[in-house]
């Protein structure tokens, strides 16, 4: 994401950069959010694939 709005910075969209586009940046708003829910989605599976953590026990 990082690199992508770098790149949106440098980019032009007519006589402004691209980043100033609103449709542009709600998209990238968008991408990012969905992009962050996948990080948490794929942290929670691989911690369930390691079994029950210490509070688990009694």
């Amino acid at each position: 994401m990082k690199r992508l709005k770098e790149v949106a910075r440098e980019e032009q969209d007519g006589q402004r950069p691209l980043i100033e586009n609103t449709r542009f940046r709600d998209r990238l708003a968008q991408l990012d959010t969905e992009l962050r829910a996948l990080e948490l989605t794929v942290l929670r599976v691989l911690t369930d694939k390691r079994g029950p953590g210490p509070q688990a026990r009694s």
